[in-house]
């Protein structure tokens, strides 16, 4: 299951690399908001936490709750792009909240990866 949804999540962020190269970049908010949630959703399923270990059942818990909290983050980010941009440097509540969720995610994924780096 994690690796057929690993390759959909390859294509599409394929897919959506060659669109944009060949159709033009979107607002620059909404393409790196959008290009950022599949790189984790990415990230997380390369690196699944708890691969191998007794404990993998809270893994995935884990891994589902960081991928929603990043995919939420980012959609927020792609529908309120304009009001984001209109209305800085006043963030609300909500805004620090889902961007303390994405950074979270970012730097777990990048744990992940650089800890996997090591290994070798």
């Amino acid at each position: 299951m994690r690796n057929k949804l690993l390759m959909l999540v390859a294509l599409f962020l394929g897919g959506f690399i060659f669109y944009t190269s060949a159709a033009g970049p979107f607002e620059s908010l909404v393409h790196r908001s959008l290009f950022l949630a599949l790189v984790i959703g990415l990230g997380l399923l390369t690196y699944p936490l708890g691969a191998g270990k007794t404990w993998r059942p809270v893994g995935v818990v884990i891994d589902c709750l960081l991928a929603l909290g990043a995919i939420t983050a980012c959609l927020f980010i792609t529908f309120n792009a304009n009001s984001i941009l209109t209305t800085l440097p006043w963030a609300t509540p909500q805004d620090m909240a889902l961007t303390a969720i994405l950074v979270v995610s970012i730097l777990e994924v990048a744990r992940r990866v650089l800890d996997g780096y090591s290994r070798y």
